[in-house]
């Protein structure tokens, strides 16, 4: 174990930027040293950048392209000891990154789910419908980025039911019978964001029926490339479901199978936040550090992954940070927002080292 157990103890958001520095440099610099020498592809990598062990400087260490998943299985464990792997969406590449878990790192990723979860959600689990198929969850061994959000969320509702049949669609008999059970209670609803609104949302606008979801919070992220393409945006998406459907809680989150576990939920300023377990840089084209506002090549940062060596991944997505510990939420910790992918963002290089 790499951690000690009061390692997670920590509230979510309880450091400052002063303290989740000196944190960090602590951490994330005992987690490097672990892939280095557990992971011979990584060492290859660190080696060719002739990276500095002794380096202070949060800013200047040693990333990996999110693409490398795509290109090489990078394990920081023995083989057998794999209890899952887990693959990206594939949205933009028929090539799927993968990622491997032994159960240790598995647990890490629940933990640390649950503890930001139930920041919005409270202790107790609550009546679950999940926007997707039941389906998407045969191979428990291998799953794809929504079936590892279905299951991760999954732990913390009961009555857990799944409103669409094996072809996506919307079944309305199980989706009203859900709301006729669950009348006045408090309920969750998750979901990939794109199957939110397309095989959820427009199915229900279209059928004309009344449905009143105000004791729901809705919980969804992934899936924006294709509804931005429609311009469809999360304001937009939040409105439409208020006007219809009379929802109170829209809460986006924001997170890749890279880095499960370690997700970034929105505000209800409208910003993701930082979590004592996971940080942002932004990065210019010459991959110079941005300024707040300013927008960049978003880098990220997770204590979680010890398995497999995505701790620190320079991603394809562009974003700004808007500040830090300073938020009228009152989360501490950085906040930011995400603009959009990357145009043709193949980050190329680390592999070089490696073949």
């Amino acid at each position: 174990m790499i951690y000690k157990k009061n390692f997670f103890d920590l509230g979510p958001y309880s450091l400052s930027n002063d303290k989740k520095i000196l944190f960090y440099l602590n951490h994330m610099s005992n987690l490097i040293k672990h892939h280095y020498h557990k992971s011979d592809a990584y060492k290859k990598i660190i080696n060719f950048l002739e990276y500095d062990f002794k380096n202070r400087d949060i800013e200047k260490m040693p990333y990996l392209p999110i693409t490398l998943f795509k290109e090489l299985e990078l394990i920081s464990v023995k083989k057998n000891t794999i209890f899952k792997t887990l693959t990206s969406s594939g949205t933009t590449s028929n090539i799927k990154s993968k990622i491997f878990l032994d159960k240790e790192n598995s647990n890490y990723q629940i933990l640390v789910l649950s503890k930001l979860t139930k920041e919005i959600i409270g202790n107790n689990r609550l009546p679950m419908l999940i926007v997707d198929s039941k389906s998407v969850l045969r191979d428990r061994k291998q799953f794809s980025a929504r079936g590892a959000a279905i299951l991760g969320f999954s732990l913390y509702g009961k009555n857990i039911t799944y409103a669409l049949d094996e072809n996506l669609d919307l079944d309305f008999d199980v989706l009203l019978n859900f709301l006729k059970k669950n009348l006045n209670n408090k309920c969750i609803i998750f979901g990939f964001t794109y199957l939110l609104w397309k095989n959820f949302y427009l199915k229900i606008k279209k059928k004309g029926i009344k449905i009143d979801l105000s004791n729901f919070i809705i919980i969804h992220g992934g899936g924006w490339k294709k509804l931005q393409a429609e311009s469809i945006t999360n304001d937009h998406l939040k409105k439409s479901f208020q006007k219809i459907l009379n929802t109170k809680k829209i809460i986006n989150y924001y997170g890749m199978v890279e880095q499960t576990g370690s997700i970034f939920f929105e505000c209800d300023q409208g910003y993701f936040h930082t979590s004592v377990f996971s940080e942002i840089i932004t990065r210019r084209n010459d991959l110079s550090v941005c300024n707040f506002l300013e927008e960049g090549i978003v880098e990220l940062m997770s204590l979680l992954p010890t398995s497999y060596p995505g701790h620190i991944l320079l991603t394809q997505d562009k974003g700004a940070i808007y500040g830090v510990d300073d938020c009228k939420c009152g989360k501490l910790g950085k906040y930011f927002k995400i603009s959009g992918r990357l145009i043709d963002s193949e980050l190329r290089g680390c592999s070089d080292s490696v073949a």
